[in-house]
């Protein structure tokens, strides 16, 4: 309504006739669902312009079931806009009790996001979100992590601060299998330029086996999956090196790896022993695995080393070499 003294006045909305089926469209470059507008004018001034939508985020989406989340847009008279997370999600976002929207790639990660932010990012609309990560990589009680942003684009390409991981303010201490982590840093992106492949890398320190010394990898521990795939996730820790010694005895620099085959728990590698008494040094392989307890032997983690076929030195439990 038009008031010649005072100006326009009235208020105004709109809601999807049938919510089964959406009036459907383009916001920003995503896939959306139309839910209600609402317009509210006194005297020429807005009093409240807002927008509910479902917006589809293609890069949470795993085996073709696609992932809508909703979304509150409040609009400023000066055409600025901001985003917000609604409190009711449809069916396959809704959260629990510590967040609004939840997310998982099975046996992989769940995540948890608690709020949004709208900007654009290279050219292109974008959502970021914060909230939690928990992983269920099996091997581990996983704790929860908080993240401060993890932006999604209208391409479907996931977006992290300056191409960075999530950092924490202290590392994280896992105990994973048979060895203790010790977790500087996530990261989440794609494993390749193909677009297929997602992946998660945890820069971590790695204890393998009590008496040696941490070593460090410059990969992590990584898991890599395919979230229009039925294939099981492939997890990989590479390139873990560790140097050890006694001086005036021996020199030891190995490098390992875990590679995820037959189910197996071991961590297998080559190195160098450099015999400082004897002033000699020879190549030797190494497996460092793990023996669960049975109703013969207690558990026990192990750690051999031979050079060619003829094994040298077996320890257990600790680093007691002893000839072979």
């Amino acid at each position: 309504m038009r008031d010649r003294h005072y100006g326009i006045t009235g208020a105004v909305s709109a809601e999807s006739p049938d919510p089964a089926n959406p009036i459907t469209g383009s916001l920003l470059g995503f896939s959306m669902r139309f839910r209600r507008f609402g317009l509210d004018i006194r005297q020429n001034a807005i009093l409240d312009a807002s927008l509910k939508v479902e917006v589809r985020i293609t890069a949470l989406e795993e085996n073709g079931v696609p992932k809508w989340i909703a979304c509150d847009f409040a609009f400023g008279a000066d055409g600025s806009f901001a985003g917000s997370l609604s409190a009711v999600q449809p069916a396959g976002a809704a959260g629990n009790t510590t967040s609004l929207v939840s997310a998982e790639f099975a046996s992989v990660a769940r995540l948890g996001l608690d709020s949004v932010r709208v900007t654009r990012h290279d050219g292109t609309w974008a959502f970021f979100f914060a909230g939690r990560m928990k992983l269920l990589l099996s091997g581990a009680t996983w704790p929860e992590v908080v993240f401060d942003e993890v932006g999604f684009d209208s391409t479907g390409k996931f977006l992290l601060p300056d191409g960075a991981g999530i950092g924490f303010a202290s590392p994280l201490v896992v105990n994973w299998h048979f060895v203790k982590l010790t977790i500087s840093k996530f990261r989440f992106g794609y494993a390749d330029d193909s677009g297929d492949w997602l992946q998660i890398a945890l820069s971590a320190e790695i204890m393998l086996i009590d008496g040696l010394p941490a070593g460090a990898s410059v990969e992590g521990l990584t898991v890599k999956w395919q979230p229009q795939g039925s294939a099981a996730p492939e997890v990989s820790f590479t390139g873990i090196g560790v140097s050890f010694g006694v001086p005036g005895t021996f020199n030891a620099s190995i490098a390992v790896s875990y590679p995820e085959a037959g189910g197996a728990i071991e961590f297998r590698g080559r190195g160098a022993l450099e015999l400082t008494a004897l002033d000699m040094g020879i190549e030797i392989r190494i497996v460092v695995g793990y023996q669960s307890a049975n109703a013969r032997i207690p558990a026990v983690r192990y750690l051999y080393s031979w050079r060619s076929s003829c094994a040298t030195v077996s320890v257990a439990n600790g680093v007691d070499f002893a000839s072979g």
